[in-house]
């Protein structure tokens, strides 16, 4: 049997044995991913997601292309949903092997069905509200990282890491795309989700950040954000490795834990309560339109309570206020 690892680069986070023509077959999809320019992070996405229906299929002795059913397809299915995965998990696995089954149906695999992947249902996810951190919770990261006496090799990374996700709006995947070298007043290319450039636009205190970071390296490593384990020295930072560091810092400050994407919604939130346009935001975001700006950015009561005050300042609503008070006051 074939035990293949999730990361090309071979280092193993999770590894399951799958049938070898699986796996050949989920090597060749991926190559094709990448020959149309699709982006590593979503090849190592797809990766992952393949391994573990490949273990799954492993389990039942599937032993061909010609075999994987619709029925077997959703018995998968309804095995992610028993153990209760996440819907966006679960989506992201299905459009996996979607993919994989309509590459193969194309003609790149023997054997395969060519209606199957038309049949595939993927899960539906339901938009949720934006999940900025709390404001006490962002002041408490804040305050802390403006202590300049503390200058130890993971806070400095950690502290720049975060500035730069809170004052760019970028997501986790293309911050870790930075490497070291001067910044740019004019933003910093990156290519975003989906494969579009964008720049990243970040604020002066991150750029301090990241320079008072790389005064403090001794290596040669290209990346602006690395591993500092002994180990993996030096190997780019992963989505992961950042989040347990937030998990460290949440620790350190006894606030709740937030995620990556967290600090995301942060940045719509504060942008748009320091009153940014709303076009800006979306801009910063690296959204297309304005309609996933309402995915980032939280409006609360507080902020509806306000927007409705400003209509006491009409002339009819301000002479009928006025005309109930004195009404009241006798």
């Amino acid at each position: 049997m074939a035990a293949l690892s999730i990361y090309e680069a071979g280092v193993v986070v999770r590894r399951q044995i799958i049938p070898p023509w699986f796996g050949a077959l989920t090597d060749a999809y991926l190559r094709s991913l990448a020959r149309r320019g699709r982006r590593p992070m979503t090849i190592e996405t797809y990766r992952y997601e393949l391994i573990g229906f490949g273990a799954w299929i492993q389990a039942r002795g599937v032993r061909s292309l010609a075999t994987i059913s619709l029925d077997l397809v959703e018995a998968w299915q309804d095995d992610m949903e028993e153990r209760r995965l996440k819907p966006s998990s679960r989506c992201v696995a299905s459009y996996a092997l979607r993919g994989l089954l309509r590459w193969a149906s194309a003609g790149a695999a023997d054997g395969s069905d060519p209606t199957l992947y038309r049949r595939i249902t993927v899960p539906r996810v339901f938009e949720t509200d934006p999940r900025p951190i709390p404001p006490r919770d962002l002041e408490s990261i804040l305050a802390a990282f403006s202590n300049a006496d503390r200058d130890d090799a993971w806070w400095l990374r950690t502290k720049a890491l975060f500035l730069v996700l809170f004052s760019s709006g970028a997501r986790i995947s293309e911050a870790l795309q930075l490497d070291r070298g001067p910044i740019s007043d004019d933003g910093m290319p990156i290519i975003q989700k989906g494969g579009r450039p964008h720049l990243l636009v970040m604020n002066d205190s991150a750029k301090l950040a990241l320079a008072e970071l790389e005064a403090s390296r001794h290596d040669d490593a290209p990346a602006a954000f690395i591993n500092h384990k002994p180990t993996f020295y030096g190997r780019r930072l992963r989505k992961g490795e950042a989040q347990k560091a937030w998990n460290k810092l949440c620790t350190e400050l006894s606030i709740p834990r937030f995620t990556n994407h967290q600090v995301r919604h942060s940045t719509g939130t504060t942008l748009r309560r320091r009153g940014a346009d709303v076009l800006v935001i979306s801009r910063q975001l690296g959204h297309r339109g304005l309609k996933m700006a309402q995915r980032y950015v939280q409006i609360d009561v507080e902020d509806r309570r306000r927007a409705v005050a400003l209509l006491d300042s009409l002339p009819m609503l301000a002479m009928s206020a006025a005309m109930t008070g004195a009404c009241l006051a006798n």
